[in-house]
């Protein structure tokens, strides 16, 4: 009895998680045309590249590929970073391993670049979990130890 009480609370709050992004994804849809700061529309659109690659992979790519090119004209390196992150999440989920390391990394040289820390432990990461997955074990033990 306990063990399903348990597994019911868990079960809940999965739910409550899942509609709490879907309502934080239709807001950040209802609110994008009316965002006239450059620098937050780039940041929402990457908000929205991330939390929708498990749902639609292509939406989340063509939010990260507009974030990317406003960042660059920009010359904002920390929504570019995360832009080129997302994307990087789209090919490795697509099973494009060499196109995933190529963002990945190109993200992870940006984090370094800006001194953001929990980005670059996160690129480092990501990095290495590709390497995992392509069986080149001793170069994802070389990434996911902290390069």
């Amino acid at each position: 009895m306990k063990k399903n009480v348990s597994l019911l609370v868990l079960l809940l709050l999965a739910v409550s998680e899942c509609f709490g992004q879907f309502r934080e994804v239709n807001k950040l849809k209802k609110d994008l045309p009316l965002t006239h700061d450059s620098i937050q529309y780039v940041n929402t659109l990457n908000r929205l590249g991330m939390l929708m690659y498990e749902q639609n992979i292509d939406s989340a790519f063509n939010y990260a590929k507009k974030a990317r090119t406003i960042a660059e004209r920009l010359g904002y390196k920390a929504g570019k970073a995360d832009a080129l992150n997302v994307i990087g999440i789209v090919y490795d989920l697509k099973g494009n391993l060499q196109l995933s390391l190529r963002y990945y990394n190109e993200a992870y040289n940006l984090y370094k670049e800006l001194n953001d820390t929990s980005n670059v432990v996160q690129g480092l990461m990501n990095i290495g979990l590709v390497f995992n997955e392509n069986k080149e074990d001793k170069k994802a033990i070389n990434f996911l130890s902290g390069h």
